[in-house]
């Protein structure tokens, strides 16, 4: 039996953050979005399609 698939927002900067989600991809779960002020990170996500959120005042707002 496979484990149900999972929605989720990732929070980095780092490149641990892309290899999290590059896991998760394979896997077959999505990434709804990207929290970030990495360039890196950022172009990773565009590059896909992932919605990028900067960090800041309200974010809980702002990603809901």
């Amino acid at each position: 039996m496979s484990p149900a698939n999972i929605a989720t927002v990732l929070v980095g900067d780092e490149s641990l953050c892309l290899q999290c989600a590059e896991l998760l991809l394979e896997k077959g779960h999505s990434i709804r979005g990207v929290v970030t002020g990495a360039a890196s990170v950022r172009e990773w996500a565009e590059e896909r399609g992932i919605p990028v959120v900067s960090r800041g005042k309200a974010l809980a707002e702002r990603l809901g």
